[in-house]
């Protein structure tokens, strides 16, 4: 009986090792070589797969289950890393949650650099394992004051309290930088994923009020999301979407979340109609030139929420769609080739170009979130490493 039992633990073992191998290492795509490359894909197929299970089995809502990706500083572990280089302190500003990193023994007033985390605007947030551990390297490397915001996420806050709380923690410091020991000349946005997305709005924003005493003097944008009309049409959309970090179906979702604090909208990007309706706007222009799907001469009897599409719309939502980007400041845009987004941001490197923007544009040749590798045990951080040494020699050199 002993022995029988043993054998069937054992059996159940291998075959639940083997269904999990193959739902998450082995669905990988083989563009992503090498091991420790792969940990952090593994880790972000692993939730996919408690997705599956826990959303249709329980009714554990979406968010929830991306909250639990294991990106916490736990027991202070990450902040205790860098106690010897860096005063990290807890505070708010304009009533908003940021985590400020500041080198010792650094001049007074110093570069500010105002960092907005990444996660959809669903999950993450400025004490996150990933968001501490970039900007304390961040603040080491640059000697800057780095500044991390931990804006409101969606479902439970839709759009634009994201947004509002990026602005107002923003024009707080331009307007009185020296408070916050910056020097208000030498102030830059970065942002990843949804934070990229955040950083071209307020710079948007910032050209339609002049009042504001200072301004940014660069941004950096690091696989940035810069529109929410379409997931069917762009190139990378059909590319990237599977087996690798991120898929349409997550993008989908955070969209849906975001705008409309549920899923329901999620369906309507799967199928398209979300790109066949916006395709016979004004807004499609800006898709266009890398759009995979013809226009259709006869408009598709698609009717979407008109709050659904007022936000899509709004050019702080969805930056691309901005008809003029010329007050963008001086740009490092990290592309990832392996990412769904890798069409928007060569959209959106192409028009910056043409406003005259001086822009700066590196391609990675990995996924989405790479950056996230710097904290991550045994993965790989080579790319990430290259991506925060080049983003301390652009701005030093803006500086």
């Amino acid at each position: 009986m002993f022995k029988t039992l043993v054998t069937i633990t054992a059996a159940f073992v291998a075959i639940s090792t083997g269904i999990l191998w193959h739902r998450t290492y082995g669905s990988l795509s083989d563009k992503i070589e090498g091991w420790s490359s792969k940990v952090f894909p593994t880790a972000c197929q692993c939730i996919y797969l408690l997705l599956d299970i826990f959303n249709p089995l329980l009714g554990i809502p979406q968010y929830k289950i991306f909250r639990l990706l294991p990106d916490k500083d736990w027991f202070g572990m990450k902040r205790a890393m860098w106690k010897n280089e860096l005063l990290i302190e807890d505070s708010t500003i304009a009533g908003v949650p940021v985590t400020t990193f500041l080198s010792h023994n650094i001049p007074s007033p110093s570069p500010g650099i105002i960092y907005f985390h990444s996660g959809g605007m669903v999950m993450g947030s400025n004490n996150a394992g990933s968001s501490l551990t970039l900007c304390s390297h961040l603040a080491n490397k640059t000697k800057a004051v780095v500044i991390s915001v931990g804006y409101r996420l969606a479902p439970e806050n839709v759009y634009p309290a994201s947004f509002d709380d990026a602005w107002n923690v923003v024009s707080t410091i331009l307007s009185d930088p020296l408070k916050y020991n910056i020097n208000g000349s030498r102030i830059a946005l970065m942002g990843e994923s949804a934070g990229g997305l955040l950083a071209q709005a307020v710079s948007l924003k910032l050209a339609n009020h002049p009042q504001i005493p200072n301004r940014i003097a660069a941004q950096v944008l690091l696989y940035p999301w810069f529109q929410l009309i379409d997931m069917f049409c762009l190139p990378s959309y059909k590319l990237y979407s599977e087996g690798f970090v991120v898929s349409d179906r997550i993008t989908a979702y955070c969209v849906s979340a975001l705008t409309m604090g549920n899923d329901e909208m999620v369906p309507m990007y799967i199928s398209g109609n979300v790109s066949k309706y916006f395709m016979q706007t004004k807004y499609w222009k800006y898709l266009a030139p890398l759009s995979k799907c013809k226009l259709n001469p006869t408009k598709d009897n698609i009717t979407l929420p008109k709050i659904f599409i007022e936000k899509v719309t709004d050019q702080y939502l969805s930056p691309l769609l901005a008809d003029d980007l010329s007050s963008t400041p001086p740009t490092l845009l990290g592309i990832s080739e392996y990412d769904i987004l890798e069409s928007e941001s060569s959209l959106m490197s192409q028009r910056l170009k043409e406003a005259g923007v001086n822009i700066i544009t590196k391609r990675y040749k990995t996924y989405h979130g790479f950056v996230m590798n710097l904290g991550i045990p045994m993965s790989n951080k080579t790319l990430a490493k290259l991506a925060l040494n080049d983003t301390a020699v652009f701005l030093n050199a803006i500086w």
